[in-house]
C-alpha cells in the first residue's frame, strides 16, 4: 500500500494500491476539488467476460475497479456481460424506488437523531 498522489486523477492517495498502466480502454477518471465537477468512472469489464483474455488484463481492470472505488466511491461499467434484459429491469426498479415519497420512521421518545441516547 502506498501513499501519494494518484497518478491518475492526481489527488492526494488513501492508502491505496496505485493502478498500472495503461488503464483499460474507456477508463476514465478526470477528478478536481470540486464534487460538482467529478466525472464517474466508466470502466471496461469485459477482461473478466473474455475466455481469452490475460491475467494482467483482468487485474489492470481490477485496480481500476479498486481506485474508482477508493477516489471516487461510484463507477459505470460496461461489456459486463449481463444480460439486457436484466439491467433494463434493475433499472426500471430503481426508477420505481426512488419515485417513492420519502417516509421517515417515527422514533422513540428520547431516541436522538443519528444515533442512541448517551452513546
Amino acid at each position: 500500500m502506498r501513499t501519494g498522489l494518484c497518478r491518475i486523477c492526481r489527488r492526494p492517495g488513501r492508502s491505496y494500491r496505485r493502478p498500472s498502466f495503461p488503464l483499460p480502454e474507456g477508463t476514465v477518471c478526470r477528478l478536481s476539488s470540486s464534487f460538482s465537477t467529478t466525472t464517474i468512472p466508466v470502466i471496461d469489464l469485459s477482461p473478466f467476460v473474455d475466455p481469452h483474455a490475460s491475467e494482467s488484463s483482468k487485474k489492470q481492470c481490477a485496480e481500476a475497479v479498486h481506485h474508482a472505488a477508493v477516489n471516487v466511491g461510484f463507477l459505470y461499467v460496461k461489456n459486463h456481460g449481463v444480460d439486457p434484459s436484466i439491467t433494463d429491469g434493475a433499472r426500471a426498479h430503481a426508477r420505481a424506488f426512488f419515485s417513492l415519497p420519502q417516509v421517515r420512521a417515527p422514533r422513540k421518545e428520547g431516541e436522538r437523531e443519528g444515533g442512541r441516547e448517551g452513546g
